[in-house]
């Protein structure tokens, strides 16, 4: 049964100006046409075998296809000459050096101070406990996948301990927020027609969502114990000729206020941000600004659930730095090379890995046959910002596209085995991706790269150590 609450609402519009509707505990974007979009995103495919649920896609990490190259991973590699070179490792060169990526402890004190504000309520309405996003029954895969890929961009930000997950049923209609059980965000794609019942609608409304927050007192004011749940809707009408990376991009930016950030941001303090009122004519690169990512981070690694206006403050998030420590490797393939590494940033690891993009799937490569190797490195760093260095391989047996990823010679900068220095993962090939089917804990996206697929990478995701890896034929 649920706590008494207080409900915001959120309006999401799409005009010919750069406006947005709604008020209260939310808001969107809203699109200025024409657009200039960013090159297509490849997503995950949405359609899971029968050895992989809905959460085993969502807790992948994002992958981008820019045209020319694909990338893993929500951090962009740092330049090669802003970094030192300290060596080599299993034919990679490897480079360390700190890189000036983060925004500055003021900018995420002004983006998160608004935040908590809200005619009714105030305090930083986040979640306690991670919740769980649910599509709701009838969502077609198309819908699903673009919700998945939501969830992928935004855990990608959070701590590890506070990453959301993805429900592996549909969830049932809700007729309102009421219905929803604390702890989830549905999802729901249906025409602003059928929107539930007292529901904000506008003129070519795109996305709603409600809010419920739990509170623990009404005195002068309401003091916000923690976000209970949220129905978030898309008008299906409006978004059915959206192309994907716009539609993503909206769910990212309801996620968001869901998630507790209940205004939007100032578009004049913060021109790239995900939050603010209305959509860019450039998308982010990444579906998620960097302010956006960061405040994220700062929600919920440094502030408790219903931290008031006045104890959200520079000397309250504690020890913040604008500098990202990185570990970069680089391989050679033809016409290109494969990059990966990790940035690590106020307590959080973001592993990346990126390559030139293969002309055709790795089934079609009629060049390959029998069993593939692909042999290269892996660099990484733990929660404490120990870097790890050890060697990758890859075996694909091309007549069912399954195989081995193994790491293995882990050690430490100072020479110390990390572990017992290896770990191993089955995966199945998908398209030019790959993923984990099985082996040790972790969580394994990959990528082939180059024109023939000589090269391949990828990114290793575990409570313990986050890595990039790559390697070559």
């Amino acid at each position: 049964m649920k706590l008494p609450g207080i409900i915001l609402t959120s309006l999401l519009v799409i005009t010919s100006l750069n406006g947005c509707g709604g008020g209260g505990g939310g808001g969107g974007a809203s699109a200025p046409p024409p657009m200039v979009m960013p090159q297509p995103v490849m997503p995950l495919p949405v359609t899971p075998p029968a050895t992989l649920q809905p959460s085993d896609l969502a807790a992948q990490a994002p992958l981008f296809d820019f045209g020319a190259s694909l990338h893993i991973g929500m951090v962009a590699a740092p330049p090669a000459y802003a970094l030192e070179k300290t060596g080599e490792r299993n034919g990679a060169e490897v480079s360390e050096g700190s890189v000036r990526d983060g925004s500055r402890a003021a900018d995420v004190i002004a983006y998160l101070e608004p935040r908590t504000m809200h005619p009714e309520v105030t305090g930083l309405a986040t979640f306690t406990r991670p919740p769980t996003v649910s599509v709701v029954e009838g969502t077609s895969e198309k819908y699903t996948g673009y919700a998945m890929r939501a969830v992928q961009i935004v855990n990608a930000a959070l701590p590890h301990d506070a990453r959301i997950s993805f429900g592996d049923a549909p969830a049932p209609d809700p007729l309102d927020v009421n219905d929803v059980p604390s702890g989830n965000l549905y999802v729901e794609f249906i025409p602003q027609a059928q929107w539930p019942e007292g529901s904000v609608k506008g003129e070519r409304a795109v996305g709603h969502t409600q809010s419920q927050i739990t509170y623990h007192s009404r005195t002068q004011r309401n003091e916000v114990v923690e976000a209970d749940s949220s129905h978030i809707l898309i008008d299906s009408a409006e978004v059915r000729n959206f192309p994907e990376e716009k539609t993503v991009y909206v769910l990212v930016h309801e996620l968001l206020h869901a998630l507790g950030f209940s205004g939007h941001t100032d578009p004049a303090r913060f021109p790239d941000a995900t939050l603010n009122p209305y959509v860019p004519r450039n998308l982010p690169r990444f579906l998620l600004s960097r302010i956006d990512s960061d405040a994220l981070l700062a929600a919920y690694a440094r502030f408790r659930p219903g931290a008031q206006p006045e104890e959200i403050s520079a000397q309250s998030l504690g020890p913040w730095t604008e500098a990202s420590s990185h570990v970069r490797g680089d391989l050679g393939i033809p016409f290109g090379a494969v990059s990966f590494g990790v940035a690590y940033r106020n307590g959080l690891a973001q592993p990346w890995a990126s390559g030139p993009e293969p002309s055709i799937e790795l089934a079609q490569n009629r060049g390959l046959s029998g069993t593939a190797i692909w042999s290269g490195a892996l660099l990484g760093m733990t929660p404490s910002e120990q870097v790890v260095a050890g060697d990758a391989s890859l075996d694909v047996n091309l007549a069912n596209l399954n195989g081995q990823l193994d790491f293995t010679n882990m050690q430490y900068d100072d020479g110390g085995t990390w572990g017992d220095g290896d770990l191993g993962y089955s995966i199945e090939v998908r398209g030019n991706t790959f993923i984990r089917t099985g082996g040790d804990d972790g969580v394994v996206t990959g990528a082939f790269f180059g024109f023939r697929h000589e090269g391949m990478g990828g990114v290793l995701e575990r409570s313990d150590i986050s890595a990039g890896f790559g390697g070559k034929r």
